[in-house]
């Protein structure tokens, strides 16, 4: 059984994949940062709901970024508390990735499409794509002000904030959720588990750095 954390935006949720290929059991709290009240209880529910305990799992997800600063250490904090008792090995999934996986037919429906997530305040990360999952990820850092500026040849627009707006231009938005991760994980294999827990480690700020950003 697989155990996953999605912690990198306003909306916190765990899931459960149960192994017989298509099971996923779920918890999610729609309403603002209550990650760190709200994934205990999900834990402790999705445990008793399959009838197992935390040292059945064989492994844990997490979210690694890019997203919400404390909401992606909240996550991580978690993950690793429940994994290194029992010696669960761990997998940190990119975020935006994981987004896109879950949305590549419609994101492959537009020329150029910019997904957008927000990091705080008026601060966003982004990536265009022309071809996904052909192309991979560039990230790009600033503000959404910024942004404009410089996307104004992407036709379509995708975000993980129901908060966020660009512009005049309509985004479709759609939360980010643990059971995304375990999709990804299952479908893509790109992101293995690791016995290592001293390797999990949020890429915000990591593999994701700023130097590496165009602006």
């Amino acid at each position: 059984m697989i155990f996953a954390v999605e912690s990198s935006s306003a909306v916190c949720s765990a899931a459960l994949y149960t192994g017989d290929g298509q099971s996923v059991l779920q918890r999610e709290h729609p309403g603002p940062n209550r990650h760190s009240e709200s994934l205990a209880v999900f834990a402790r529910e999705l445990f008793l709901e399959a009838g197992i305990k935390a040292g059945d799992l064989a492994g844990i997800l997490v979210s690694g970024g890019p997203g919400s600063f404390t909401g992606l250490r909240i996550g991580m904090s978690f993950a690793k508390g429940l994994a290194l008792p029992h010696s669960i090995p761990m997998a940190v999934i990119p975020s935006m990735e994981s987004l896109m996986w879950s949305m590549r037919d419609e994101l492959n429906r537009y020329d150029r499409a910019l997904c957008i997530f927000r990091s705080h305040k008026d601060q966003v990360f982004s990536a265009a794509l022309g071809n996904y999952p052909e192309q991979r990820l560039q990230l790009e850092y600033g503000t959404l002000a910024e942004l404009e500026e410089r996307r104004a040849d992407c036709d379509g627009f995708f975000s993980n904030d129901p908060t966020l707006s660009f512009g005049e231009r309509p985004v479709q938005q759609r939360a980010l959720t643990a059971e995304m991760l375990i999709r990804v994980y299952l479908e893509t294999g790109l992101w293995p588990l690791d016995a290592d827990l001293d390797r999990a480690q949020v890429m915000y700020g990591l593999e994701y750095k700023a130097k590496k950003w165009t602006k």
